[in-house]
């Protein structure tokens, strides 16, 4: 799979505004990650990547954290 989510059904600048991105994190953890289907959580897991690649720094360990 070399689509993510974010960029499938957004356009990409969506995720690169800071307004957005505790929503868009919310679903993908809420929502996407524990979807019944194995590829759904997989285009989530790399959304997740995408995303906290924008500010990693921050996301990177709020969203590890987060995940655990």
């Amino acid at each position: 799979m070399t689509c993510t989510l974010v960029k499938s059904i957004s356009p990409v600048p969506v995720k690169r505004h800071i307004h957005y991105r505790p929503f868009l994190v919310n679903h993908l953890f809420d929502i996407t990650l524990r979807h019944w289907e194995f590829e759904m959580r997989v285009l989530g897991a790399q959304s997740l990547r995408a995303i906290s690649e924008l500010d990693l720094p921050r996301l990177g360990p709020e969203n590890a954290a987060r995940a655990v």
